[in-house]
């Protein structure tokens, strides 16, 4: 095998988007494959509605700490049929995994027929990628996002390998866990602290809390007065460590420790306060930068208080930086760093881990002694790349933005962005033109290619056979593994649908060279 398709697995869960327009709904639409009776796939059939009518392999429930509709995994990995309509109102398509992860691998398509019993984990570890890993070391996903994610740390790879042994069912491998989520649509996310002073002063503007953080007001003043001359906040994505860490330690702690009554008190105190208070008008504010103020942090509260009523974990825009990312941004959050995601679409790539420890917004288990191992509050070990100018930019050659982690060894991503031309006059103009081409690179064992946005006709020439084969319309949704050397030619498709000034992307994963 030279190229194989992967075929990603659907995970449903309560916050997941619903709406058709969701781009886990859209994707997973276009990367299906059809009836159980033949395994064939949908390679170049018919679309209706931007969505192929086929059906799943199977649909399997999977306890994850949630009942029902809010634990649903939908894979094609074999079992019994069962169709799962992506216009059923009630099904929060979450998140797509592409993959080799043992929870929910990926299954495969190669020349065209879905492999029954096979995985994309079974491709690997058979020698697709001779001098690579035989596992592949990433897992990459898309998610859709309606309601805020747990507050959420990872672990390093040391504290991932105890919590494994110790306690394999929560934890359900040895490996950590740095991820990079790339926007798709306007992204909301909170991720690492804020500098001990700036939440020193915030919390001038929020007296209710202090009992939860066990601090007076006197206590904020003199340290304020005492430091503020001396120390200036550090930019969230610098990796500058906090002279003042052992306080914002110990108030997170207090939080966390808070008794129950005197939180709910003092919570309810303050929301109602805010209710009373706070404007409901669009806010001007810093936030694509990490950098609220007092009335966007007001409105997230309430916000978040609407989804999780009187939850510890509403109080946190007091703690964490917020992001507002456009298509095109990303956040690197590394081992340590809490965390959560807010709203929107994005792929998300990370370490081959499903290891979370969870501290607020959710009904799950909250493991604080685990938690307090594992959260870095001298720094954050966090990256943000504001790439939305670059990934809007028109280019009739293929335009590679890259999105490097030097710190990573498990991962590189880039998207790949082109215009392609297309006259939807004639049937054949995608035979006529000369292609825009991207050869895999040879430092990587293996590629993975995914389509994020538009679609095209590709041509692929592998090494091996220097014959080129045909994938007609590769959408939003479709992906491929490909090995080094492999040339890919871009041709646009003639459906007039397709002929618009939306730039055709491509996800491209790759192994880093070091």
């Amino acid at each position: 095998m030279d190229c194989v398709e992967i075929i990603p697995s659907v995970r449903k869960y309560e916050w997941g988007r619903r709406e058709r327009g969701a781009l886990t709904r859209v994707f997973y639409g276009n990367a299906r494959v059809a009836g159980s009776d033949q395994g064939r796939s949908v390679l170049g059939g018919e679309v209706e509605n931007g969505n192929y009518v086929n059906r799943d392999r199977f649909s399997e429930c999977r306890d994850a700490g949630l009942k029902g509709k809010e634990a649903v995994v939908s894979s094609l990995g074999g079992g019994h049929g069962g169709f799962l309509g992506l216009d059923g109102e009630e099904e929060p398509y979450a998140e797509l995994w592409y993959g080799s992860h043992n929870s929910s691998p990926s299954g495969v398509v190669f020349n065209g027929s879905f492999l029954e019993k096979v995985t994309l984990d079974d491709v690997i570890s058979s020698g697709f990628g001779l001098e690579g890993p035989t596992k592949l070391p990433y897992l990459l996903k898309v998610l859709s996002i309606s309601k805020p994610l747990s507050l959420q740390v990872h672990p390093d790879k040391v504290l991932a390998g105890e919590l494994h042994r110790s306690f394999p069912l929560i934890y359900p491998d040895d490996s950590h866990k740095p991820e990079i989520a790339i926007a798709l649509t306007e992204f909301e996310a909170f991720c690492g602290f804020r500098d001990t002073l700036q939440i020193l002063s915030l919390l001038e503007s929020f007296p209710e809390t202090l009992v939860i953080f066990g601090i007076s007001r006197d206590f904020i003043t003199q340290t304020i007065q005492i430091h503020k001359k001396n120390n200036s906040p550090a930019p969230p994505d610098h990796a500058k460590q906090d002279p003042l860490y052992t306080i914002k330690k110990d108030l997170f702690i207090n939080m966390l420790n808070s008794k129950p009554e005197t939180t709910r008190a003092a919570l309810d105190s303050l929301v109602q306060r805010l209710q009373q208070t706070s404007s409901s008008s669009p806010l001007d504010d810093n936030s694509s930068q990490g950098d609220p103020g007092t009335a966007l942090i007001e409105t997230l509260i309430l916000r978040l208080h609407g989804h999780f009523p009187l939850d510890i974990g509403i109080i946190c825009p007091i703690l964490l930086h917020y992001y507002k990312l456009k298509p095109g941004d990303a956040l690197y959050i590394g081992a340590g760093t809490i965390h959560s995601y807010l709203s929107g679409d994005c792929i998300e790539c990370m370490a081959n881990s499903d290891n979370v420890v969870r501290c607020g917004l959710t009904p799950k288990l909250k493991d604080i002694p685990t938690l307090l191992q594992a959260v870095n509050f001298q720094l954050n070990n966090a990256k943000t790349f504001f790439n939305h100018t670059s990934f809007q930019e028109p280019s009739n050659t293929p335009l590679l933005i890259d999105y490097l982690v030097e710190t990573v060894d498990e991962f590189h991503v880039q998207i790949l962005s082109l215009h392609l031309q297309c006259h939807p006059s004639s049937s054949q103009n995608h035979l006529d033109q000369s292609p825009a081409s991207f050869s895999a690179p040879d430092s990587s064992p293996y590629s993975l290619i995914l389509c994020i946005s538009g679609g095209c006709h590709l041509d692929i020439t592998t090494p091996s056979s220097q014959v080129s084969r045909n994938i007609q319309s590769i959408l939003q949704g479709r992906a491929i593994l490909v090995k080094p050397g492999t040339k890919i030619s871009f041709r646009p498709l003639s459906s007039s649908s397709f002929c618009t000034k939306t730039p055709t992307r491509f996800a491209l994963i790759t192994l880093p060279k070091h």
